[in-house]
């Protein structure tokens, strides 16, 4: 019966955990019942494929509810989640757009369109967030060659961070960032942007709704901005909307 769960499991895994590697499997037995097996495992690249190997696997008496289980909390300016995302203009140029989110906040504290991929301007972006923010303890990034070049590496170091790296194919250990793109893709994709400079202006406009107006499930139906001040909502509330109505909510401002 195992054997048959093992050589299924890569069509049927379903992620959770992070950084612990472990999902949930199941199956059907042989009177048309699912069944559920625990698995541990870890991915490695091997003759440039990814493998996936198990480790142990116990069967489960009934499905786990992970669906809407709430993630640990992480304290604020511990964890930063930074990752790069594009946007193709009106002239069919792709811009690179850089983001950067605190993990126990969730506040957006870096989002622009940068001028090139390269190592040396997202450390220049770094230093400029560190010198508004704080420095984190730790950052975590995928596996790009942008992240794990030499420049950027030994920035990090210099600067006391530690760099944190997913596995390779594994997006969701930096689930924070993704996320965040999730959300933005989801109304940027709606708009055209003519360049540059007009892609920045929307950005700007984004990151106020995110940090300021949209509230997040997962921090007590709070904005990142009350989480990372330590205040709660205000009496008085000013209605915002942006990217013809499709950002829109009730900003409340700071006395």
């Amino acid at each position: 019966m195992l054997p048959s769960i093992i050589a299924e499991l890569p069509q049927k895994y379903c992620y959770h955990g992070g950084y612990s590697r472990y999902c949930t499997c199941e199956y059907k037995d042989a009177a048309g019942k699912l069944r559920y097996y625990q698995v541990v495992f870890w991915v490695f690249k091997s003759a440039k494929k990814l493998r996936l190997h198990v480790e142990s696997a116990y069967p489960l008496e009934e499905r786990p509810q992970l669906k809407n289980r709430k993630p640990r909390p992480t304290p604020i300016n511990q964890v930063w989640g930074i990752d790069l995302t594009g946007k193709q203009d009106l002239g069919k140029n792709n811009l690179q757009i850089l983001a950067v989110v605190d993990h126990g906040s969730r506040a957006n504290l870096y989002l622009q369109a940068i001028p090139n991929k390269t190592s040396m301007t997202l450390l220049r972006c770094l230093l400029d967030s560190i010198e508004k923010y704080g420095k984190p303890m730790v950052i975590r990034t995928d596996n790009e060659s942008i992240f794990t070049s030499w420049l950027f590496r030994f920035g990090l170091w210099f600067l006391g961070i530690k760099h944190q790296r997913t596995d390779i194919g594994c997006p969701w250990m930096n689930g924070r960032i993704e996320r965040f793109f999730g959300t933005l893709k989801q109304k940027l994709n709606q708009i055209d942007v003519v360049n540059f400079e007009h892609l920045n202006l929307h950005l700007k406009n984004f990151r106020f709704f995110y940090n300021h107006i949209r509230t997040h499930a997962n921090i007590e139906d709070r904005t990142p901005a009350e989480v990372w001040t330590g205040k709660g909502f205000k009496r008085k509330a000013k209605y915002c909307s942006a990217w013809g109505g499709l950002l829109q909510g009730y900003w409340h401002p700071p006395d």
